[in-house]
């Protein structure tokens, strides 16, 4: 809900969901910033036993691209960040070959090198593990509370169609059952 909200108000950002096999979501991330797919490529073409210093630099590589990326298109990130990530058959890693999380890999490999410019970075982590607290540049982490039970339904009403009003107690199943879907 907040990533929608900032999105709201700065239209013209780049917003990036990373979690899960990064693949198609970094492909797609550097075409949209007009960077070669070249060092993803070179990344999915080692195998999966090959020296974890070696896939290591090829994300090094990669990083580099998605910085390079951000630093030419300079407009706002919005980021929302999973609790696991990787890319294809490799699992996440800093320069000198220590596995990382993904949060920690995004920190270290891409956010850290982008404190310095002049534009918005928003980033909504799962879980700060491996992040520095503070973080250089980005100041105190702030921890976020779920949303409640009456933010969230207010939210689906501002933001689905065919939605009931926030008060409507009207059944789910029965004869009078919404048959219309939700979409958000």
């Amino acid at each position: 809900m907040l990533l929608d909200q900032l999105e709201a108000v700065t239209p013209h950002a780049i917003r990036w969901r990373l979690e899960g096999d990064l693949v198609g979501v970094l492909e797609a991330l550097l075409t949209k910033l007009g960077q070669p797919i070249t060092a993803l490529e070179h990344l999915l073409r080692l195998e999966p036993g090959s020296a974890f210093a070696l896939i290591a630099a090829a994300q090094t590589d990669l990083a580099k691209a998605l910085v390079t990326g951000f630093k030419t298109v300079r407009r706002p990130l919005l980021l929302w960040v999973g609790l696991h990530g990787q890319i294809g058959v490799h699992d996440l890693r800093a320069l000198n070959a220590e596995r990382l999380g993904l949060g920690a890999w995004l920190w270290m490999q891409v956010l850290q090198h982008l404190t310095l410019e002049p534009f918005g970075i928003a980033v909504m982590f799962n879980t700060a593990e491996g992040l520095p607290d503070p973080a250089p540049g980005f100041g105190t982490v702030q921890r976020l509370l779920p949303p409640s039970l009456h933010d969230a339904r207010r939210s689906c009403a501002r933001n689905c169609r065919m939605s009931p009003p926030l008060n409507s107690r009207k059944s789910f199943s029965g004869p009078n059952a919404i048959t219309t879907p939700w979409v958000c």
